[in-house]
């Protein structure tokens, strides 16, 4: 019996490696060439236009948490557990999903109308974009693939339409084309990573004609999501609302050169997901079946956050003036500080996400939303303070103190 308990984890840790290989290969794919292409496209449209831009994407990221509702962690946890209902459990998620994208929709575009008034491109690049969360609905495919350590096939299928419109911007950028060019290319690469997903769906041998969506089903899913909810909003609301205020109080052209330098930052975030999204399925069955090495996992997983956000940190801090110059160019020289000041934030985020991993495998998801409303709150205030004083450069102090406020 041990010796089949041996070859049983031996294999699952097989398939867990193979399946953080395949996220870590396609996230540092996206790292590559997206950080790449990024930096044309902030240099090619200058300070002022990447400004609405970033803003146009933080005003529909405030709203994005509507669309996901929380329930991805909890229905890659239900399907481990219940493989049985898995189109139940599918479908009822997609028919959330899809209903929460619509009302994002509709919440982004009306308040752009209201914060944004008789600007045309604003209101395009927002409409653009959030129409990418009405089409990012039949991303619980992916979810599927994530319980079943199959990521490769997700993998294939979101790399093809990566690739194809990275070549379109590029061909956006010989072409002299308008920001809002760059908004329908994104929106490009969700519907056609959709058709992917869909295909790769049914060569797997499953079929959407079989997925059910139930109103008991749902509230179920949605019962223990509610705090993620909450919590991503306020995750929303630290990670994003600095952008939406420094344009109301310096201009797009600053949130520009704020934007640019916090993205070579964000470029790490990928590092914890796909470890904790790969560790997630045996984390949870560690919890009932072998505490002892449950806690053991867990340490471990702390250890290695810890170890690599501080090595970003100190690189990127270090070298802010020498990167963003040699990046970005004179155009964004100002955005060095930010850098070197958001570094840190490496830190907190590292740690935040393997705690709330910690978090649902207990069952206490309602932690992440106090904790989170608490980093929300004080990064708004912190940015009504720190803004007026200090410019962008106090925006960064703002995320990276509310940021450690959440986490602790």
């Amino acid at each position: 019996m041990r010796l089949l308990d041996a070859l049983n984890a031996r294999r699952e840790l097989r398939r867990a490696l193979a399946n953080i290989a395949w996220l870590s290969g396609e996230s540092i794919l996206r790292l590559v060439v997206g950080l790449f292409l990024g930096i044309w496209i902030a240099r090619f449209l200058g300070p002022n236009a990447f400004g609405q831009y970033s803003y146009a994407m933080a005003l529909v990221a405030l709203f994005g948490v509507f669309s996901r509702l929380g329930v991805d962690e909890i229905l890659v946890r239900e399907i481990v557990r219940s493989h049985a209902a898995r189109h139940e459990l599918i479908g009822s998620a997609f028919a959330m999903k899809l209903a929460g994208g619509l009302a994002a929709f509709a919440a982004a575009v009306s308040c752009t109308v209201i914060l944004r008034p008789a600007e045309p491109t604003v209101l395009a690049l927002v409409a653009i974009i959030a129409a990418g969360l009405v089409a990012q609905s039949i991303d619980v495919i992916d979810l599927w693939f994530q319980s079943q350590l199959q990521s490769r096939r997700s993998v294939v299928a979101r790399n093809i339409a990566f690739l194809t419109t990275s070549l379109l911007k590029v061909g956006f950028i010989f072409a002299g084309a308008a920001v809002a060019a760059f908004a329908f290319a994104g929106l490009l690469e969700l519907l056609l990573a959709g058709a992917g997903l869909v295909a790769a769906y049914r060569l797997s041998g499953e079929t959407l004609s079989a997925w059910r969506a139930s109103w008991s089903r749902a509230r179920f899913l949605l019962a223990p999501s509610l705090p993620l909810i909450f919590a991503g909003l306020a995750v929303s609301l630290y990670m994003r609302i600095d952008q939406v205020m420094i344009s109301a109080m310096l201009g797009d052209a600053a949130v520009g050169r704020y934007s640019a330098a916090i993205r070579l930052t964000e470029a790490a975030y990928f590092i914890p997901t796909v470890i904790c999204s790969s560790s997630l399925p045996g984390i949870v069955s560690l919890r009932a079946s072998n505490p002892g090495q449950f806690r053991a996992r867990m340490q471990w997983l702390f250890d290695v956050m810890v170890v690599l956000a501080l090595a970003i940190a100190l690189l990127l801090s270090l070298f802010a003036g020498q990167i963003v110059q040699f990046v970005y160019g004179g155009a964004y020289v100002s955005a060095a500080p930010v850098l070197a000041v958001h570094a840190w934030s490496t830190v907190f985020v590292f740690l935040g996400v393997a705690s709330g991993a910690w978090l649902l495998a207990e069952n206490l998801t309602s932690v992440s939303f106090y904790r989170t409303a608490l980093g929300a709150v004080a990064n708004i205030g912190l940015n009504l303070w720190l803004i007026p004083a200090f410019g962008v450069v106090g925006a960064a102090w703002a995320t990276l103190l509310s940021m450690a406020i959440a986490t602790f």
